[in-house]
């Protein structure tokens, strides 16, 4: 089988025509076209959306979700909220909230992707539902400014900066008190990912078995 992806258009006599992006590897074109001659034309076809992974390393989709993961685990009332624990709420919310992300359901247990699973569509939902939970409870996420370098700080509602300093000073409060060139290296980064538990406790993981139909019940003594 080789896989190829394509424009398609469909022409106004329904008939379609495929341009093929080769990304660089010409010889993908030539080997469908010796196979189609060698199955007299026939083959199958299959459509799907573009697929293109989440973005990894620094500064990444994968490092902003595990960035703001931190975030609202750090603002927990109860320190079983690890991270990871956090994370798998998002899921859950924003399965229920309808938006794009993959899942099962096993044996009466709801069973989501991994981030390693989902595409960069998905992991934006997810962004996208962790922000929009951050904003209607008002809890803060670490951003970046649009300077250069940039700076990390504290926003609550998609604020800048700016806007930040103006309004909820306290918030990024070492950002006032350090010399500009530190202040780059203040607040969250985004690149902080999970790490495996050390102790008995650490290991305790609340939000494991979360399923989106009554994720509500787990927000009460969370936050």
């Amino acid at each position: 089988m080789i896989e190829i992806t394509s424009k398609i258009v469909i022409n106004p006599d329904m008939s379609l025509t495929f341009t093929a992006q080769t990304h660089g590897r010409p010889e993908v074109i030539d080997e469908a076209r010796k196979l189609v001659k060698e199955f007299n034309s026939f083959c199958n076809l299959k459509v799907t959306r573009p697929y293109h992974p989440r973005s990894s390393g620094e500064r990444s989709q994968n490092s902003h979700i595990w960035g703001h993961c931190t975030d609202l685990s750090m603002q927990a009332k109860s320190k079983e909220w690890t991270p990871a624990a956090v994370h798998q709420l998002m899921k859950a919310l924003a399965v229920k909230e309808g938006k794009d992300y993959p899942h099962i359901t096993y044996r009466g247990i709801m069973i989501y992707a991994s981030d390693a699973e989902i595409n960069s569509l998905q992991a934006n939902n997810l962004i996208e539902m962790i922000h929009q939970f951050a904003d209607q409870n008002n809890f803060w996420l670490t951003e970046y400014s649009d300077e250069t370098p940039p700076r990390a700080y504290k926003s609550k509602g998609g604020r800048t900066l700016k806007e930040m300093l103006e309004k909820y000073p306290e918030l990024n409060q070492e950002l006032l008190e350090q010399p500009e060139p530190e202040m780059c290296k203040q607040g969250q980064t985004q690149a902080q990912e999970p790490q495996e538990s050390t102790t008995e406790s650490e290991k305790i993981d609340p939000g494991a078995n979360i399923d989106c139909e009554n994720v509500d019940s787990f927000f009460d003594g969370i936050f």
